[in-house]
C-alpha cells in the first residue's frame, strides 16, 4: 500500500520550491513527507533538479578546504547533510572541477580505505569531454587517410606462396 495521497496544495508547494530548493530534504520537511516519496512525486510531476544548484555548490565549496582533506563524513557533518547526499554531492563536485580526492585514509579493521576530499580540480581532473571527443575524431580521421595494406600471415605465404 502507498502513502497518504498528495493535495493539491502540496503539489503546488512541490512546484514552486522543488526545483529551486537547496535541497530536497528541505522540501520534504516543508512538506512533512520523507525524502523517497518527494523524489518519487517530483519524477512523476516532471520536475528536474539542477545539475548542481548554486547553493550546493557554495554549501560544497565552504565546507571543503584546499590544504585540510576532508573524508564524506565530515564534509556531510559541516554541511548538515547525510553521508549519502555528501558523496552524491562530491561526485557530482568532482566531474564539474570543484573538488578532488587528495588521499586514502585507512579505516583500520573495517578493510576499506576513506576518500579525502580537497577543493579544487586537482591533477586527477576530468579533461572537458569535447576536447576528448575532437581528439578522438582526428585520430579516426588521420587512420582513415592511411592506405590499406593487407596483412599476410607467414604460414600462409610458407604454403601458398607471397600475393601476385
Amino acid at each position: 500500500m502507498g502513502g497518504k495521497r498528495w493535495t493539491k496544495e502540496e503539489e503546488k508547494i512541490m512546484a514552486e520550491h522543488y526545483e529551486k530548493s537547496p535541497t530536497v530534504e528541505e522540501v520534504a520537511e516543508m512538506l512533512g513527507r520523507p525524502v523517497h516519496g518527494v523524489f518519487k512525486k517530483g519524477a512523476a510531476m516532471g520536475l528536474k533538479r539542477p545539475d548542481l544548484h548554486e547553493v550546493s555548490v557554495s554549501r560544497l565549496k565552504a565546507a571543503l578546504d584546499i590544504e585540510t582533506p576532508r573524508s564524506s563524513l565530515e564534509i556531510a557533518e559541516r554541511m548538515g547533510i547525510t553521508r549519502n547526499a555528501a558523496c552524491h554531492l562530491l561526485s557530482r563536485g568532482y566531474d564539474e572541477g570543484i573538488c578532488h580526492i587528495a588521499e586514502y585514509q585507512s579505516n583500520g579493521s573495517r578493510g576499506k580505505d576513506a576518500l579525502m576530499w580537497v577543493a579544487g580540480p586537482g591533477e586527477n581532473a576530468l579533461s572537458d569531454y569535447a576536447i576528448e571527443q575532437a581528439e578522438r575524431e582526428a585520430k579516426r580521421a588521420a587512420h582513415a587517410k592511411k592506405p590499406f595494406k593487407a596483412f599476410r600471415d607467414p604460414l600462409v605465404e610458407a604454403f601458398f606462396g607471397r600475393a601476385a
